[in-house]
């Protein structure tokens, strides 16, 4: 009985993964666009009873309880404030992802982007696909049937990260060498510097770690690598302070981030800083993770992430997992650029936080 509960609340969790990230992912199919609502809502219905499953069915320890309990509350008020439903979804996702493994849902979370990949690249190439083309710079860029190239880029990044990840404990420098290229190459065709940038900086810092399986531990690292979200979200807020300003280094800089500086001061100037944030109408997008969290989802949602990728890096570093730890990382530096690491139908390494609930509960959800 307990075997056939345990099959049933993983097929609802992949199944409402497949269908959030499908209707999100390939909402720019002409075919998928009509209906992307629908199957948005039922995998948020599966995802709500797969939920409830679950809670029943699990023994947690109190400290487990309390950190559910906290999140849950806080996503509760930030859906209120922001009629935004991000941390409602990461509180749900978190409480499913203890029917599976991380790694068994890395591999099937592997398998379903491959699909999706190829599904929406068939039918961009049949002519399918809302919006084809997009400009930058006076620069036609590609985002090959999804919504944004960006969007695309960072789909791609996933896989390639994914693929490591499986591949861990045979890993070679061939292989790496060999996806990176092809990932390199999507990149420039998406015109995706964040991503290449990304890419570039994970393959220095696993290469250089690869035989090793560890990472350093000191006083320096151990305090400041698992706050990386708060260092970063300080940074940003002092750099759009000292462009608002007209100090002249950000001057140079924001031409460099694609004007995301004078788009960040637009909402530092009307979106005074507050414990939950606001609704935000964005007239434009504010790229840099740490200010549309601070903006968007106050100190409460600021404080949530750092907790939640604190625990990731933490969790990571004691399994010597260098491939999670550095994938982390590098998340945290892709943040400066791009918003998406804090949404997990887009990022499904915020899944990993769950192995920290899990190590907690021990045999008990056996």
């Amino acid at each position: 009985m307990k075997k056939m509960k345990n099959n049933a609340c993983q097929f609802l969790l992949i199944a409402s993964i497949f269908l959030i990230e499908f209707s999100n992912f390939a909402q720019n199919i002409s075919i998928i666009a009509p209906i992307k609502n629908y199957l948005f809502y039922l995998g948020l219905c599966f995802t709500v009873l797969n939920m409830v499953l679950t809670i029943f069915r699990l023994k947690l320890y109190l400290k487990s309880v309390v950190a559910i309990l906290i999140l849950f509350i806080f996503s509760l008020i930030i859906k209120y404030v922001t009629s935004d439903d991000i941390f409602i979804e990461l509180f749900s996702f978190i409480i499913v992802a203890f029917n599976i493994s991380f790694d068994e849902l890395i591999k099937k979370d592997f398998k379903i982007r491959i699909f999706m990949l190829l599904f929406i690249f068939f039918f961009y190439v049949l002519g399918f696909a809302i919006k084809t083309s997009f400009y930058s710079d006076g620069q036609i860029i590609y985002a090959f049937g999804f919504n944004n190239p960006n969007t695309f880029a960072f789909f791609c990044l996933t896989i390639f990260w994914e693929y490591i990840y499986i591949q861990k404990d045979k890993i070679n420098i061939k292989k790496i060498i060999i996806t990176t290229l092809i990932a390199l190459i999507l990149f420039e065709l998406s015109d995706s510097r964040s991503s290449e940038i990304s890419i570039i900086l994970f393959d220095i810092l696993f290469l250089i770690n690869i035989k090793k399986q560890n990472v350093r531990n000191n006083k320096i690292t151990k305090l400041l690598i698992p706050n990386l979200f708060i260092i970063f979200t300080i940074i940003s807020y002092i750099i759009t302070i000292d462009f608002i300003n007209k100090k002249g280094y950000t001057i140079e800089l924001n031409n460099f981030l694609s004007s995301r500086l004078w788009m960040q001061r637009h909402y530092i100037l009307n979106y005074p800083i507050n414990l939950f944030g606001h609704k935000v109408d964005y007239i434009f997008t504010i790229d840099n993770v740490y200010i549309k969290t601070l903006i968007n989802f106050g100190l409460a949602g600021t404080f949530i992430m750092n907790y939640i990728y604190s625990k990731i890096i933490k969790i990571a570093k004691e399994k010597k997992d260098i491939v999670m730890y550095y994938i982390a990382i590098v998340l945290l530096l892709y943040g400066l650029m791009e918003w998406y690491i804090i949404r997990p139908v887009l990022n499904i390494f915020l899944f990993y936080y769950s192995t920290y609930l899990l190590k907690r509960v021990g045999e008990k959800n056996d």
